[in-house]
């Protein structure tokens, strides 16, 4: 795994631990539950001769300041500090070592001083979108003469930003039209623009899911124009898999609809 420092965070591992230990707390998980999983679901860095130094002390770290530091998990990291074995790694560069001793010393006196009061953790609640299968909405960019269509296809849940929370997420097809759509024949004759188009394969994928990020400023532009069973295209990827829709953040929908309008031109 990769390091980019001697700090204790500063490697995957650690930094790893940290983030899941503190999201398995925000999905409402118990102190119990959010240790079990987390030592059970790293048993290989565990078992590592080199990981294990990281995944214990980035724990035991963590833990400690949120103040759910067990003595089981206190006292296995101190006979690893102990030890002194996590040092054998940084031997052939002493600049590194000396650092790496002083951030393993600082963690044992951390984990021997007063352990914090036990921290509340905010929990957080998953994104779920509020449209519905073949809801449409338009809206009209400042940097193109034509309408842009969203379209709604279906929904995924996902686990957008933290794992275990599920976001519902929904999965959307973008049209271009040069007229305000009045009704489903204007839904239906407008362009798909696709994000990834083989006219020799024929072979597209008009299908993009939707990240959460910049949903609520996005959707503020849209207008909706109302529910409508609107036609899905004939060509699309063969293979009907949920990860292989394209994800975006709502924060670069131009982006997507250039890169589209550019793929149609160039696939005439």
């Amino acid at each position: 795994m990769g390091t980019w420092g001697t700090g204790i965070f500063q490697n995957d591992v650690a930094d790893g631990v940290r983030t899941d230990y503190k999201n398995k707390l925000r999905i409402g998980k118990s102190d119990v539950e959010a240790l079990d999983e987390i030592i059970n679901e790293n048993i290989a860095f565990i078992n590592d001769d080199d990981d294990k130094f990281d995944f214990w002390f980035g724990l035991a770290s963590i833990m400690f300041d949120l103040g759910r530091l067990t003595d089981t998990i206190k006292n296995t990291t101190l006979e690893l500090l102990d030890s002194k074995q996590d040092l054998v790694r940084w031997e052939d560069n002493k600049g590194d070592l000396r650092k790496r001793i002083i951030q393993l010393e600082k963690l044992k006196e951390k984990l021997l001083s007063q352990q914090p009061a036990r921290k509340n953790i905010s929990i957080a609640k998953p994104f779920v979108c509020s449209w519905k299968i073949d809801d449409i909405f338009v809206y009209r960019p400042h940097y193109l003469d034509k309408y842009i269509l969203i379209a709604v296809d279906k929904f995924i849940r996902c686990d957008a930003d933290i794992e275990g929370l599920g976001d519902i997420l929904p999965v959307t097809f973008i049209k271009i039209c040069n007229e305000y759509p009045q009704n489903i024949d204007d839904i239906n004759n407008a362009l798909f623009l696709p994000h990834y188009y083989d006219i020799n394969k024929e072979i597209a994928e008009y299908r993009f899911m939707w990240f959460k990020k910049g949903f609520s400023k996005a959707s503020k532009i849209f207008e909706y124009v109302g529910n409508m069973p609107f036609d899905r295209p004939c060509v699309i990827n063969c293979e009907d898999d949920d990860g292989l829709c394209y994800c975006e953040s709502w924060q670069r929908l131009d982006i997507c609809v250039n890169n589209g309008t550019e793929l149609m031109k160039s696939n005439k």
